[in-house]
């Protein structure tokens, strides 16, 4: 089995992926770096089958890792980049409703909460990642409507008051807190994830990743 880590190889004997993926891990946590991505046999393997690795053996892996601060810059920006999207579906949310398609617009409204909830998941992931907690790391100059308190307090009350609004199947509620709080707080998200980010970025070294 052939066992490469970022370009070089892994003179440490092994016999399935499993074996490998540990190693490997050593190597790269050693250098304070995480290990990102695995290829075998020129296949990347994703998550559901890296966590099946123990008894599975290939000819040739090749891994790369990053630092954990690139890591989390880059998750950021992604999460960033789904706020741009989030935006413009409870936009869409609010025009269903007005229209009298409350059916699709409900449809929709899940898929906003789907991805609010993944946008969390993302800074709690990458607080986790750093020892730190990110919501409360606010860079220096960061407008108060854009601390990560006051984007997580938001969010909670939004979403709190979606939650009345559904249940008293009040429309008119509902499109005001989706087309006017929620998309006030869309803007004020991204922005502390890009704060967050920049300030990540400057702080971090440059980490390998594969081409």
């Amino acid at each position: 089995m052939h066992v490469e880590l970022d370009g070089k190889v892994l003179n440490i004997p092994q016999t399935t992926l499993g074996e490998a993926l540990r190693a490997a891990r050593d190597v790269a946590e050693a250098s304070g770096m995480l290990i990102v991505e695995v290829i075998a046999d020129g296949k990347r393997l994703g998550d559901d089958e890296l966590s099946h690795v123990d008894n599975q053996t290939f000819a040739d892996i090749r891994m790369f890792s990053v630092s954990p601060g690139s890591l989390v810059e880059r998750s950021l920006r992604d999460a960033s980049g789904v706020v741009e999207q989030i935006a413009e579906l409870q936009q869409e949310v609010v025009s269903l409703i007005q229209r009298g398609q409350t059916r699709e617009g409900l449809e929709q409204l899940q898929s906003v909460f789907s991805s609010w909830s993944a946008v969390r998941e993302v800074v709690d992931q990458g607080g986790q990642i750093l020892g730190i907690d990110l919501l409360a790391a606010d860079a220096a100059g960061t407008q108060e409507h854009a601390s990560g308190a006051a984007c997580a307090a938001g969010l909670a009350a939004s979403l709190t008051e979606i939650k009345r609004a559904l249940a008293d199947q009040d429309w008119s509620a509902l499109s005001d807190v989706v087309g006017y709080q929620l998309d006030g707080l869309a803007g004020n998200w991204k922005a502390m994830l890009d704060a967050r980010a920049d300030a990540i970025g400057r702080s971090s070294p440059g980490g390998r990743s594969s081409p």
